[in-house]
């Protein structure tokens, strides 16, 4: 984001590169992304109003008022502001920009109230405006080559250059600098005294105000002494001799050259650029060149209003071998500053250019210019990759016998050390404190040095005696170190983020000053929860709360010095504790006065399964990482460890009575290999660790799943051994450790792939494999503690109830293992195969893999028992009685006439049944019954519903056909979809058995009896909701009720029939009732069948391959099909009705009749490498010998426990065979 502050500010771009070509025009508007490839540096502003060319849909480009060019699209606004005299390069772009993209001249128009609009969105952080730096992103550099074959040059230079250097100074005959004699080395500077550091320079010098007098005079004499090492201009700029470093090669791969097109000139500047090149040419910087390779080059402004320039070095670094060489770390660099009574920062003159290149590296650096044709660099280029590392090398070997007691080099800037005491204000003489006289003459010797070695430091640029410096980011003092104002202020001022990567850039310059928060794990814990890649990016109010307390805690710092190990040696404690929480440290010195100064703080949270541990372990892990954390400060002195913990100070001072466990005794043999004293104190006086430990987690926080820290590891590398689990298996001759036998690692690249190559390899030879970042290191020596080699075969090792295992890392043996242990085994099912497995060997993801064989395996699948149900789906409601009819034929005992079948029609709404007995079972008979018992007597259905018996076909379909009833055919073996007339069946037989007599002269009783009793679905008789009125029974003759009472009122007709009507009307709305009652009741059979039911755990789709459950086989259990599959198949499955019956086909895309329900079916698992032609004949079993179990994936991970229900892989097998709808007849079944 920017705003109005954004003028004046620099940023680099490169120039935005115009085609004027009238032979290649583009044949349409150059999109906004390709016209800003390239733009140039230039001031950044926000113009008031603009005027704008609109050249495409895409963007605008047009001019400020004050003559600056502005760009705006959907990516963001860019503006480059004009700077005097650059109106005609701006009418130029604009001008091209509008004749490539076919402007015409009535498209150019004032655009101020957009421009307005824009400028209010800018100026209230609305608008995404990036601002150019002169500093890639990581995506976008381009990185040096890795390769280990390219041999460098041996770093080159005399041992005995100072020596050297002496001889070739001259001789002095200047004595005018004997007054401070005893303090300065001599002049040698081959020019007069006062030629550089002349009066007026001095006074452009950065000196400190607070120096005395004398002590001022003596800095000046050591810049008149050292004058040699001082530059104010280029032409005094120095360049280092070949003794200390010979010219510096560029080492490469074998390459192409490449020919580079130049970034146009700014008009304005090219006298200005033409005379820097010439200067240099002058200086020896560049020289004429005939190489074959050409660079782009560009400007940039410095902060003195100059320009500098800069080699675009991307082709260099692209064919480069990479330097390892690094400057020193910036936290331990400027640790070495704090508590310093004075600090110079002497800053190197064009550092680069004082460092030569080598001849045969030149050629790669060429460039060329409008003014002077192609040039060359002579000295080290700025932008290479291995500029730093070269001259990083050389200013330490210039200040090797001054580091670090004097100074520290980091880069092109020294900072010289001054006393960390003021000595009580001892003077070294009169007018010179001690501390200030012993930092100047430290200055000295860092500036003969550079004088001897011929560089030069800039007098202008360096900071001379300061009681206070900013040092790479920190700001050092008397008092220690603090962090860096100007640093400090963009922390305070951070708005609230708005996404994970604002909270990973507030969190970044956080970390930086992470040793000044105390319980900054803690306290940062909100935000780094935002940063997990599984979580959902949401600001909360706890986000904010620690936002705000990383800010105060860093504007708020104190001051925190840096160990000083002079003599005599001021006391250091380590104050740890560790809590049910995390653990917090704090490394302290006296100072002389006996107060505890801090020197840093540290802390973390304990893991998941750390927390559950007991608070003695909590304690010595405390301990463990702290002394971990602060080993570089602590090794090799005596120091003092307090804690809170009285159990761990007897243990450490072997006075405790308990023995410890096995873990903290191996913590314990670490802890004892550090020369410390362990001292108990109460928790109320271990104020900081404690509050570190304890600090209350913020809402809504969680731990980590796995420790920050790699102790382990840390335990491994001091003990000097790797852990080994004891192998209970004693009759191997098992060889623990990588030096007892030759090590053949060849044999491992056709075991294992690249995974359990890597930790096969680190068990045997403690080597860290290539290619690896610091995390994935820790993650594989993690694993790697899990596993051990013997005989170059790599073994999961053993546990309680669990041998050894062996490491199986190719798919093939996988498969064969467990088709081996599966089929050869009785084809047990997932849990049992899977222990069988899991007993004797190891690979990722075993428990799936097992898992996904057992459920694709063909026999398996064929004589399961096991099948599922589906959801019920009732029908709906009829409109009227005798809507909806529903028919089945019963067999019965041999009747009166041949009568052996029982032929039934219930009403869907009342449930009033006909019946009749028939002779023989077909359709004439039942079409016949149809007319005569429910037509004639009740008239036409609309619908009619029937199972998929022969006697329900023929005549029965003319029959249906001939009236336009829609005829409904439920799936065979599904009785559920005929529940209606399914259960009536029960109630109808039951009477007729117990009645006397022969079943036939019986049946019209019943069926009178079961009209006049109530049904639970509707809770009325049915045949009051047929007439309106209740049957008279029998008992009623006897008994009288209402029914038989006389009607004497009744005298006419009129009102008989006014009784009747009301009779009826009343019927009509118990009938409603009915209805409603009866789709309720279903509902709710519905929901308890569901409830109760074994479903299927995924539904089934179209395309999927099924098996059909053979129903005769559980029908017909003789020993003959005692054994065979219980399920036919594999069909696929072409349609789905909304009741939940399936339309399938064969494999070859043959259509079966018939409808089936869901209950009868089952999901057939293929295995993936099983083609559709390798199946066999269609309701045949498939040979499991045939099939090949998929790959598992090879990524570690621990194992599955064993009740942990997974879903199986499907794989779904394309329809071979499309189908129309007139290939077959299609049927709904309805189900109640």
């Amino acid at each position: 984001m920017t705003d109005s502050s954004t003028k004046g500010r620099w940023a680099w771009r490169t120039q935005l590169e115009l085609n004027t070509d009238n032979n290649n025009l583009p044949n349409k508007a150059t999109p906004f992304s390709s016209l800003c490839e390239e733009i140039e540096e230039d001031l950044l502003a926000i113009p008031d109003k603009a005027n704008y060319v609109h050249y495409s849909h895409q963007g605008t480009i047009g001019r400020t008022q004050d003559g600056g060019l502005v760009i705006e699209d959907d990516e963001g606004i860019l503006v480059i502001a004009a700077e005097p005299d650059m109106d005609e390069e701006i009418n130029e772009i604009l001008r091209d920009l509008a004749y490539l993209n076919r402007a015409e001249q009535q498209q150019l128009r004032r655009a101020d109230k957009m421009w307005n609009d824009v400028g209010r969105k800018v100026k209230k952080g609305g608008v995404n405006f990036e601002l150019a730096t002169m500093y890639k992103t990581k995506d976008k550099k381009v990185l040096p080559v890795h390769d280990s074959s390219v041999i460098p040059h041996a770093v080159e230079g005399r041992l005995d250059w100072q020596e050297r250097a002496r001889t070739r100074q001259p001789p002095n005959t200047d004595q005018s600098w004997r007054q401070f004699q005893r303090f300065i080395e001599d002049r040698t500077a081959p020019f007069l005294k006062g030629t550089r550091v002349t009066p007026e320079r001095l006074q452009k010098m950065k000196i400190a105000e607070w120096l005395w007098p004398r002590e001022k005079e003596m800095l000046i004499e050591v810049f008149h002494c050292r004058e040699a090492a001082l530059s104010f201009d280029f032409p005094e700029s120095g360049r280092i001799h070949p003794d200390v470093v010979p010219p510096v090669r560029i080492n490469t791969v074998p390459h192409d050259a490449w020919k580079e097109g130049n970034f146009p000139i700014p008009r304005k500047l090219r006298d200005e650029v033409s005379k820097m090149i010439q200067e240099r040419l002058g200086r020896g910087v560049l020289e004429y060149s005939k190489s074959p390779y050409s660079n782009p080059w560009f400007l940039v402004k410095k902060k003195d209003q100059g320009y500098r320039l800069i080699n675009n070095a991307q082709k260099i670094n692209g064919v480069t071998v990479r330097d390892a060489n690094l400057p020193p770390n910036p936290d331990e660099f400027s640790e070495e500053f704090a508590g310093c009574e004075v600090v110079s920062l002497i800053d190197f003159f064009s550092g680069y250019d004082q460092v030569e290149l080598h001849e045969s590296s030149r050629p790669l650096t060429a460039f060329f210019t409008p003014s002077h044709g192609l040039v060359q660099q002579c000295t080290l280029p700025m932008g290479t990759t291995n500029s730093v590392a070269e001259f990083v090398r050389v200013v330490t070997k210039i200040l090797q016998d001054l580091i670090p007691h004097a100074c520290m080099p980091y880069m092109d800037d020294i900072a010289v050390k001054g006393p960390k005491t003021n000595y009580g204000g001892e003077l070294l003489e009169l007018g010179i404190r001690r501390f200030i006289g012993e930092h100047i003459m430290n200055v000295d010797k860092v500036l003969r040095n550079l004088e001897m070695a011929g560089a030069t430091a800039s007098g202008f640029k360096s900071d001379w005696c300061y009681d206070s410096m900013g040092v790479v980011g920190y700001v050092v003092d008397r008092q220690g170190r603090h962090p860096a104002p100007k640093k400090i202020q963009k922390i305070a001022e951070w708005p609230s983020c708005t996404n994970a990567k604002e909270v990973r850039m507030f969190l970044g310059i956080c970390v930086y000053y992470r040793i000044w928060i105390e319980n900054f794990a803690r306290r940062a814990a909100p935000l780094f929860e935002l940063l997990r890649k599984d979580s959902i990016f949401c600001w909360t109010i706890e986000a904010t709360a620690s936002m705000e307390d990383l800010k105060y805690r860093v504007t708020h710092a104190p001051a925190l010095v840096s160990i000083n190990y002079d003599e005599p040696l001021g006391l250091i404690i380590i104050s740890v504790d560790g809590s049910k929480k995390g653990w917090g440290a704090v490394l302290q010195q006296e100072d002389p006065m006996g107060r505890r100064r801090p020197v840093r703080y540290e802390s973390g949270v304990w893991a998941v399964p750390e927390r559950n541990w007991d608070s003695g372990k909590h304690e010595c892990k405390a301990m463990l990482l702290a002394l971990k954390k602060f080993r570089p400060w602590i090794y090799g002195v005596h120091f003092i460890v307090e804690t809170d913990a009285r159990t761990l100070v007897d243990q450490l001072n072997r006075s405790a009575t308990d023995l410890p466990g096995a873990l903290i005794t191996r913590w314990l043999a670490l802890l004892n290999m550090w020369e410390f004293e362990v001292r108990h104190v109460e928790g109320k006086k271990n104020v900081v660790a404690d509050a570190l430990s304890r600090r209350p987690e913020p809402e809504g926080w969680t731990p980590p799943e796995v420790p920050e820290d790699d102790v382990e590891e840390f335990i491994d590398k001091q003990l000097g051994a790797i852990s080994l689990t004891s192998n209970p298996m004693s009759h191997w001759d098992l060889e623990f450790t990588y030096r007892t036998y030759a090590v053949d690692l060849s044999v491992l690249d056709t075991l294992y792939t690249d995974y359990f190559r890597n930790i096969a390899t680190w068990l045997l030879t403690l080597k860290n494999p290539d290619g690896l970042s610091r995390s994935e290191l820790q993650k594989l020596r993690r694993a790697a503690r899990k596993f051990r080699v013997i005989q170059n075969i790599l073994w999961a090792n053993a546990s309680p109830g669990r041998p050894l295992r062996r490491v199986v890392d190719n798919v093939e043996d996988q498969q064969k293992i467990v088709a081996s242990l599966h089929d050869e085994s009785g084809h047990r099912g997932r849990e049992g195969t899977w222990r069988k497995v899991w007993h004797r060997y190891f690979w990722p993801r075993m428990f799936q893999d097992v898992e996904a064989f057992v459920r694709t395996c063909p026999q398996c699948q064929l004589h399961t028992a096991q099948k599922f149900d589906e959801e019920l789906h009732p029908t709906e409601g009829p409109n009227g009685p005798w809507e909806w009819v529903t028919m089945d034929v019963v067999y019965m005992p041999d009747g009166l006439a041949g009568k052996k079948y029982m032929v039934v029609a219930r009403d869907y709404m009342s449930g009033y049944a006909e019946a009749r007995g028939l002779t023989e079972n077909s359709s004439a008979q039942v079409s016949k019954f149809l007319k005569e018992e429910v037509f004639s007597r009740w008239g036409v259905p609309q619908k009619l519903s029937v199972d998929g018996g022969p006697e329900n076909k023929s005549l029965v379909e003319d029959l249906c056909k001939l009236y336009n009833i829609q005829r409904i055919v439920a799936s065979a073996f599904h009785p559920q979809a005929q529940g209606l007339i399914e259960r009536g069946h029960k109630e109808l037989t039951g009477a007729l058995r117990k009645m006397k007599g022969n079943w036939v002269t019986n049946l019209h009783l019943t069926l009178w009896a079961d009209r006049v009793t109530a049904k639970r679905s509707t809770g009325e008789t049915p045949v009051f909701l047929m007439t309106g009125r209740e049957h008279v029974l029998p008992v009623e003759l006897s008994i009288p009720t209402w029914q038989t009472l006389p009607w004497d009122t009744v005298r006419d007709t009129e009102t008989l029939l006014a009784l009747r009507a009301k009779q009826f009307e009343h019927r009509d709305e118990r009938l409603r009732e009915a209805v409603d009652r009866t789709v309720r009741l279903r509902e709710e059979g519905k929901e308890w069948f569901d409830a109760q039911a074994s479903l299927r755990p995924s539904p089934m789709t179209i395309g999927d391959l099924v098996l059909i459950k053979d129903v005769l086989q559980d029908i017909d259990m003789s020993r003959s099909k005692k054994l065979l599959p219980r399920w036919k198949g594999p069909f696929r499955i072409t349609r789905i009705t909304d009741k939940g019956t399936y339309l399938i086909e064969e494999l070859d895309g043959t259509p079966l009749r018939a409808t089936f329900a869901g209950n009868r079916l089952r999901k057939f698992y293929q295995r993936a490498s099983v083609e559709l032609g390798e199946i066999l004949e269609p309701n045949g079993a498939l040979d499991a010998g045939e099939l090949v179990s998929e790959g598992s994936p090879l990524q570690y991970q621990e194992d599955i426990p064993l009740q942990k229900q997974r879903q199986g892989i499907e794989v779904r097998i394309p329809v071979k065979q499309d189908f129309r709808r007139e290939d077959f007849v299609l049927y709904e079944a309805e189900e109640e």
